[in-house]
């Protein structure tokens, strides 16, 4: 057996011991530190990294540290470990590792390889950084980002940042949104706003804009926006300003916050306060009108009748002819009987008594024949039988439609046939006039027809029901009333 020349034994010994002259330097560093052989396996692990894994230098190298990460995350360690210790490349990994008190930290892990004395690969050298409140912050930040975009989305509010000395931008995600614009694909400036903003309200916003930013205030505005597909959406904005340490202004900031539904509710309740008036008016009106043709036939007929009567019983009185004294009792009496027969047809006019007594049916059967006869309109009434259970105001107001209905008709109408149509569908009552004349055009006539609209539709809705009035020019009007069986409660 030839001796074993001493000289190659001293070198290899000398290269070995090159890769381990720093360690004393590196075992007492606040940084765990861990080292690796040319075969991928730990070979050295410092006092601060066993302090902080409670684990020995026994346990810990070849591949023992691996017991520390945490069981989800072990295949993705070392498969990019062993990915970068192949080609020798730089690593950061991150990960969780158990600290010696048995909790998992997350762990920010730097790898680079190294030569040793002799210029060759030796291994690959690492430390470590507990990443852990870093990763809260950040987890705490991303959740507040989070709420804080759910809030701007209820509230339809987008936020946005000018900053003056570069002229750059920064929209909120409902910045977008709002705008009907999409992030990454509209760049975040002055130009892309002004051209979503209705063209009647650009050069107001523009000379605003520029006012704010002589003045320095607040600002406080309303303007519509033209989406891409062309709906328009009202806007309010609110603005101010940031002043550095001199007292100049650097930076715009500010929110806008789509009020689309509060402008609708609001023009919803204007025009229900101008429909509102046009009642209230028109009630004074009909009062007055009722009262002037009450008064009227009073006057003209009644009154001229009873005075009739008066003078044929003043004539009776005077006479000694028997026979003049009995004609003139007779058409006294067939006078009164005609004032009888008046005061009956008013006071039906003003509430038919069949309505009370024998219900909606008969009632509207009576009316419509009146109507036959006064107008010559061709009136056809289909009804079912309906249920007994039927209250008293809806059945009321049923009919004051009916009447309403029928007044508009034949004032504006011209039309020559009527079907009217009464029945009960779907826990409802159900009641339906077309005719075949004129039509109009209901939402824009201010006409007395437009009014009389308005009061079927307050009739309707005091009783909980609907009333929906369809009228194509030269195509006749139909109506429709949906009244519940029972009105509704207060």
């Amino acid at each position: 057996m030839t001796r074993d020349n001493p000289k190659p034994r001293k070198v290899e010994h000398g290269l070995s011991s090159s890769r381990d002259y720093c360690l004393p330097f590196l075992n007492d560093l606040p940084t765990p530190i861990w080292r690796s052989g040319i075969d991928g396996r730990c070979d050295y692990c410092n006092r601060t990294r066993l302090d902080f894994t409670g684990r020995s230098l026994e346990e810990e190298i070849g591949e023992g540290w691996i017991r520390g990460v945490h069981p989800d995350d072990v295949e993705r360690v070392l498969k990019e470990y062993r990915h970068a210790f192949a080609r020798r490349e730089l690593f950061a990994l991150e990960y969780r590792l158990r600290r010696h008190d048995g909790e998992y930290r997350q762990i920010v892990d730097y790898g680079k390889p190294y030569q040793d004395l002799g210029g060759e690969f030796a291994g690959y050298i690492g430390e470590c950084y507990d990443n852990t409140e870093r990763e809260g912050i950040l987890a705490q930040l991303r959740k507040s980002e989070a709420q804080f975009a759910q809030a701007q989305a209820l509230a339809h509010l987008g936020s946005w940042e000018w900053d003056l000395t570069t002229h750059t931008s920064a929209w909120s995600d409902e910045h977008y949104r709002i705008m009907g614009l999409k992030p990454q694909e509209a760049p975040q400036n002055y130009d892309v706003f002004m051209s979503c903003i209705h063209p009647d309200d650009r050069d107001r916003i523009h000379e605003d804009t520029l006012r704010v930013q002589r003045e320095r205030t607040p600002h406080h505005h309303e303007f519509r926006i033209v989406l891409p597909g062309g709906e328009i959406r009202f806007l309010q904005g609110r603005g101010s300003f940031a002043l550095d340490e001199t007292g100049q202004a650097v930076r715009m900031f500010g929110t806008i916050q789509d009020i689309t539904e509060r402008k609708r509710a609001e023009a919803a309740l204007r025009e229900a306060n101008e429909k509102l008036q046009l009642l209230s008016r028109r009630l004074i009106t009909m009062q007055e009108d009722e009262r002037r043709g009450l008064a009227q036939k009073l006057h003209d007929e009644i009154g001229q009748t009873l005075t009739a009567v008066k003078i044929g019983l003043q004539t009776a009185q005077a006479s000694d002819d028997l026979p003049a004294t009995r004609r003139h009792t007779g058409d006294s009496v067939a006078l009164v009987d005609q004032v009888l027969r008046q005061v009956r047809e008013i006071a039906l006019e003003l509430r038919p008594s069949t309505l009370d007594h024998l219900g909606l049916v008969p009632a509207l059967r009576w009316y419509f024949d009146q109507q036959r006869v006064r107008s010559g309109l061709k009136i056809d009434f289909r009804h079912l039988d309906l249920s007994p259970g039927i209250s008293a105001e809806i059945q009321t107001a049923c009919y004051r439609i009916a009447q309403e209905a029928m007044t508009n008709i034949l004032r504006h109408a011209q039309a020559q046939n009527v079907v009217v149509e009464l029945r009960e569908l779907n826990g409802a009552l159900e009641f339906s006039m077309k005719d075949d004349g004129v039509g109009f055009d209901f939402e824009h006539t201010k006409s007395r027809a437009s009014l009389g609209l308005v009061g079927m539709k307050e009739r309707a809705l005091l009783v909980g029901g609907s009333l929906d009035v369809t009228s194509p020019p030269t195509k006749g009007t139909t109506l429709l009333a949906r009244l519940p069986l029972t009105p509704v409660a207060e």
